[in-house]
């Protein structure tokens, strides 16, 4: 059984992974009403572009926005003491995120930890309290696990705990306390889920 799928849906709300710039205005408006911190376009198409299969909306019958999350998956820097880059692989030396081997001259050597980072999770206040959010986030898991994440990461404010709360029953745990993390001044913990065995 898949994750998602243990996340009810909604009646009358769809969720569709992000296809094209045509989501973005929608994305921007549901981030920028439900957020804090304020993110500039080119935040928002960092992660589209990159990770367009972590990013998903959720569309009310209309087919508004009325929920997203936007994700990236990529290999830890600081895992078995290199940094791997996929735009930048030495020669003989081929990276395979699926695996999580690397090639080396024809000989496999553990590659480095897959850690998915789920940057913004937002949905219409409208909306709230319907299972939006969670299967937004279940689906954002579901999408990186199966390109072999080892864990997930993301940062919420450390008076939110609303958001620390709805993380925490997703499978969520506190990690760290990141001092005067945004830019209003407030702490962030950092929150990680680990992939299942």
């Amino acid at each position: 059984m898949s994750i998602a799928s243990t996340c009810s849906s909604p009646p009358g709300v769809r969720f569709v992974r992000y296809e094209n710039e045509a989501h973005l205005p929608g994305i921007q408006k549901v981030v920028g009403s439900s957020l804090s911190e304020p993110y500039p376009i080119f935040t928002y198409r960092y992660f589209l572009v990159h990770w367009p299969q972590h990013c998903y909306l959720a569309l009310d019958g209309t087919n508004q926005c009325i929920g997203a999350i936007i994700c990236r998956l990529q290999p830890h820097k600081n895992t078995l003491g290199f940094e791997m880059d996929h735009g930048a692989e030495s020669d003989g030396e081929k990276f395979d995120s699926k695996l999580a081997v690397r090639s080396v001259h024809g000989v496999l050597v553990p590659a480095a930890l897959m850690r998915g980072y789920i940057a913004m999770v937002a949905v219409n206040p409208n909306y709230r309290k319907q299972g939006i959010g969670s299967k937004l986030v279940c689906l954002a898991i579901e999408s990186m696990l199966q390109e072999k994440a080892n864990e997930i990461v993301l940062e919420t404010e450390a008076t939110n705990t609303q958001a620390i709360h709805f993380y925490q029953r997703l499978g969520f745990i506190k990690e760290k306390r990141l001092h005067r993390y945004y830019l209003n001044g407030v702490d962030a913990f950092r929150l990680k889920l680990r992939a299942p065995l």
